[in-house]
């Protein structure tokens, strides 16, 4: 069997953050950090209401608890306080 993974080329976060930066100055918008940006994307999704499942592997997390950590960013209360339950019971 050939895997595939092999033949991805994963550069440096340095090289991302530095071309990264050279974008936005581009595009002329606020720079921010690929964490922040990462941040406001899962942020985004919970605030719309994307699955928290879905939302864990957009974001390569292993465990949804990990994906809970955007909950305080969820407007709708309701929605918040039932994903928090589910996590708690499993």
């Amino acid at each position: 069997m050939f895997d595939t993974q092999k033949l991805i080329v994963k550069p440096a976060y340095n090289t991302l953050s530095v071309e990264f930066k050279k974008l936005q100055k581009k595009l002329g918008i606020k720079p921010q950090t690929l964490h922040v940006t990462r941040h406001t994307f899962a942020s985004m999704l919970m605030n719309a209401q994307i699955r928290p499942t879905l939302v864990q592997n957009l974001l390569g997390h292993q465990d949804l608890s990990m994906t809970a950590h955007y909950t305080h960013f969820m407007q709708d209360e309701a929605d918040k306080y039932n994903l928090e339950t589910a996590l708690k019971i499993s």
